[in-house]
């Protein structure tokens, strides 16, 4: 709530925040360089006149969304789990789930190294081997834990979206910059707590 000024004039911000949508495909890495050689994301982003970093990670057999900004506060607001912003998840499992399976995943469980998760929103899609899961957290490799949590294994898993924004048409390995209302599209669909 601070107001700086310049000579009694309010100062104004010289750019607007960069924020840049990235379908990731599976086999890249999400960090800057990689001291193995691999492939990183930043590989499928066109040069830019200033640092974007990535807000959450997707692991390396993992494909989907990924936001990149240089806006500390709006990467924060993503990534704060207090923040209950929502993140959507399509996988494929190698087994339909029963029912006790889909409801500990509802409820929240134990994904091991003493790390609990909370309350999921889960929905089979088509013939079951496929999940839609929403969670507004981000432990490390979470929903592929919380799959082998409930005697799953992960065929293939994709963000499809964080809060009120959508994956949609976006082709994998592709970018594109996101619109104010975009922006604020990700800010929504948070829950109550």
């Amino acid at each position: 709530h601070d107001r700086i000024s310049v000579d009694g004039q309010a100062a104004k911000a010289t750019r607007q925040p960069l924020v840049i949508a990235l379908h990731k495909p599976t086999g890249y890495v999400t960090t800057r360089t990689d001291p193995q050689g691999r492939k990183t994301v930043y590989d499928l982003l066109p040069k830019l006149d200033r640092f974007v970093f990535p807000v959450g990670r997707l692991d390396k057999e993992t494909s989907g969304l990924l936001i990149f900004t240089d806006d500390h506060r709006l990467g924060e607001a993503l990534t704060n789990p207090e923040a209950h912003v929502l993140k959507t998840y399509e996988v494929a499992v190698d087994r339909r789930p029963d029912a006790a399976a889909i409801e500990s995943l509802r409820r929240g469980l134990d994904i091991g190294k003493g790390e609990r998760t909370r309350p999921a929103i889960i929905s089979e899609l088509g013939d079951g081997l496929r999940l839609k899961i929403t969670i507004h957290e981000g432990k490390n490799r979470q929903i592929r834990r919380m799959m082998a949590a409930v005697g799953l294994s992960v065929v293939s898993l994709r963000r499809i979206g964080i809060g009120g924004l959508e994956l949609g048409p976006l082709p994998s390995g592709e970018h594109r910059l996101l619109s104010p209302a975009e922006r604020n599209l990700l800010l929504r669909g948070r829950t109550s707590g």
